[in-house]
């Protein structure tokens, strides 16, 4: 039994969020993408308090909180803090450079309450510090250190531990360099899936691993070979293992291998083959995302593994079509030709694409820009793309040539999220930049594309998989006017948590704002789904119960049709003594189809205009009689008997003729047009969403397709 802790330490990792344009912090009340960078400083503090790094006398309480989706409740945290027995310690983790002003605001809030052991992480300070001028900081870093905030620079795998023993000894550093050597990743502590977070993103069995780390190539734009290095490492596949199993247990079956470029680890055969022995041995079936490179489809056996293994997406770094512009930003390997090559291979394999594309190269033009984007829809077909602005990111050779260049750079870091002018361009002003970017996106998820994307999906699981992450898209663009990768759904904007140096608005100015962004909200919300609802009637499959249907209906029309002018031969004189059997036998198999159409489309009465049954009930009534009469009176058939049946049993069948075309027409044109009022056509495809079913119900198929 362990003996009382002396010393309690309460870690709190935060990931922070940024400003929007208007200073309130980007945070929605469901997220789409957990935190890769907090999972791993969890599991790195789980193993610290495991090991005992702090010794016995020292308990970690640890608590992890998502600006994106959370509330970081600074005043409470703070109150925890009672030196010399209870401490609290502030990790700001992951922060990236349009975030760090957002994270900097936290730190000065945690340091006025009382709170002093603070931390600051991330691509931001380590790729600043990187590449800056020998010998010295960024000067918005060292403000921060001068401040009494530490800075981490790099990965702290294997120093974690130390840099807590550091605080609990009083011997906290204002700067801690762990930029060389890179860690070896083989077994470092991975991820941890924590379920209460996960539940503030839309899928609750959706977590993240990191597999590997660093980039082999040299693109301009890019800090990660300046922070992570150019060395691919990567963690050891049966480490993996034993997480995923632990993870699935969990009720988690789906993750983002956040690696930039997976393709260039060299573990990723065996990786996925230790994920095809665990879904084939195990029965752990597991799927997952990636992100590669273009030329990853020339691999031997990656695309076909990557399949087997679970893969359902991967992000492609296609960033520009232009052979020229791809060679001046660094990025040689990907040729403009090959990039539509490497879709139709992951397509053809089952594997969904996504188009990273870069708007704002030199040599870009507005025209330019959408000569590309014509050729990205038409020819490269992706099945999902996310376009970015060329950004100048600390830590990048862009921002270091444009620095030495002394060219002008925006001096505020939350508008250095990619999605923001923040340099001059040479051939795009007064707006065009951000024109051609936000024409991109317009231009891509245009209705007739989106039609075109969906119904190029062989499957049904592909069909919805596409459908929804297409909705998402275009609701962050169109409905919530975010970019996708930092959105959410259900924005929270609180009137008092904006960003310092701009005033709080009273609220008879803030909520009649609030209210207009609201209802606009909403009501493209509606207009998107609206949307959603035709594209989805004009690009359904069939379900195997309307093919049925339409064939044995037209079958049936040419059967009966065919006995009209059998019919139309009989004279006064002669009668057909087989005539009531066939009819009769007409009649049983249209009794037989209208029993099994009961069975099978009871949800499809309450369609309006889609009266199915009472139409055939009426043209069985209408034959049973016809059907009777001759049965009866067969033997003993009078000259005028003839001409009444005759007449009557015509009518009867020119009627079924009617009626089967009416109905085969109609089914047809549920893929055209809806017969439904708006809003209950819509609800029907929110749950055709929500439960991927291609059909407008649930409907089993008739007993004749059972038994086939």
């Amino acid at each position: 039994m362990r003996d009382q802790p002396t010393q309690i330490l309460h870690v709190v990792l935060i990931k922070a969020t940024r400003y929007d344009d208007d200073g309130y912090p980007m945070r929605h009340w469901w997220g789409v993408l957990p935190s890769n960078t907090l999972a791993c400083l969890v599991g790195l503090t789980d193993a610290v308090q495991r090991d005992h790094t702090l010794g016995d006398g020292v308990e970690i309480r640890r608590y992890m909180y998502d600006e994106a989706v959370q509330k970081v409740p600074i005043r409470k945290l703070a109150r925890l803090h009672r030196p010399p027995y209870e401490r609290v310690i502030v990790g700001l983790v992951g922060v990236q450079s349009n975030q760090f002003p957002r994270a900097c605001d936290i730190a000065h809030a945690f340091q006025r309450e009382g709170v002093h052991d603070i931390l600051i992480g991330g691509f931001h300070v380590s790729g600043s510090i990187a590449l800056a001028e020998p010998g010295t900081i960024p000067s918005e870093i060292q403000q921060i250190m001068d401040e009494g905030i530490t800075v981490v620079k790099g990965e702290v795998e294997g120093h974690w531990g130390d840099i807590l023993k550091d605080i609990v000894e009083d011997r906290r550093k204002r700067l801690y360099d762990f930029g060389e050597p890179k860690p070896d990743m083989s077994y470092q502590p991975l991820p941890v899936v924590d379920k209460q977070y996960l539940k503030h993103f839309m899928q609750a069995n959706f977590a993240t691993l990191d597999l590997s780390r660093g980039c082999i190539w040299d693109c301009e734009f890019c800090c990660i070979i300046n922070v992570h290095g150019k060395t691919m490492r990567h963690r050891d596949a049966e480490h993996i293992a034993a997480t995923i199993r632990r993870n699935y247990a969990l009720g988690v079956n789906f993750y983002f291998f956040t690696d930039d470029n997976l393709a260039r680890a060299k573990n990723w055969e065996a990786f996925f083959d230790m994920l095809i022995r665990l879904r084939e041995e195990e029965g752990i079936a597991i799927e997952f995302m990636i992100q590669a490179d273009v030329p990853s489809y020339r691999m031997k056996n990656f695309i076909l593994k990557a399949k087997q293994a679970g893969c359902t997406k991967v992000f492609l770094g296609v960033e520009s079509l232009d052979t020229e512009t791809l060679q001046a930003a660094g990025k040689r390997q990907n040729v403009a030709a090959s990039a539509r090559d490497c879709v139709a291979a992951y397509e053809a394999a089952g594997i969904g694409t996504h188009a990273g594309y870069i708007i704002g190269f030199p040599t870009d033009t507005y025209e330019s820009v959408m000569r590309s984007i014509d050729r990205l829809i038409d020819e490269v077909k992706p099945s999902t793309a996310s376009f970015f602005m060329l950004t100048p990111l600390p830590g990048s050779m862009d921002h270091v040539k444009l620095r030495q260049r002394g060219e002008w750079m925006a001096e505020d870091f939350n508008l250095y999220d990619s999605f923001h002018e923040t340099t001059r361009h040479p051939h795009m002003q007064d707006g065009q930049w951000t024109k051609a970017y936000q024409d991109a996106w317009a231009k891509f998820y245009s209705y007739d594309n989106i039609k075109a994307i969906l119904l190029r999906t062989k499957t049904e699981s592909a069909y919805w998989n596409t459908f929804k992450n297409l909705i998402w898209y275009k609701s962050s663009i169109f409905v919530y006017r975010e970019h996708p990768m930092i959105s959410g759904f259900i924005r929270f904007k609180g009137r008092k948590a904006r960003r310092p140096g701009l005033p709080i608005e009273p609220v008879w100015v803030y909520w009649p704002k609030r209210i207009a962004e609201l209802g606009g909200e909403y009501y493209r919300w509606w207009l998107l789904f609206k949307e959603c609802k035709s594209l989805w009637l004009e690009t359904r499959k069939e379900s195997l119960l309307e093919r049925y249907a339409v064939e044995k209906l037209s079958r049936l029309r040419d059967e009966v049709a065919s006995r009209l002018p059998q019919l139309g031969s009989i004279n006064e004189s002669v009668a057909d003594p087989h005539f009531a059997t066939r009819l009769s036998q007409t009649a049983q198999e249209w009794g037989q189809f209208v029993a099994d159409l009961e069975r099978s489309w009871r949800s499809l009465r309450h369609i309006e205009g889609l009266k199915v049954l009472p139409r055939l009930h009426g043209v069985w009534h209408s034959l049973s009689q016809a059907a009777t009469q001759v049965e009866g009176r067969a033997g003993q058939v009078s000259q005028q008997l003839w001409q009444d049946v005759r007449a009557e049993t015509g009518r009867a069948l020119q009627r079924t003729v009617e009626e089967c075309e009416a109905v085969r027409d109609m089914l047809q044109s549920l893929r055209q047009r809806s017969l439904l009022r708006e809003a209950r056509r819509v609800m029907q495809f929110v749950r055709c969403l929500a439960r991927k079913d291609w059909s407008l119900e649930a409907i089993p198929l008739p007993t004749e397709q059972i038994s086939q």
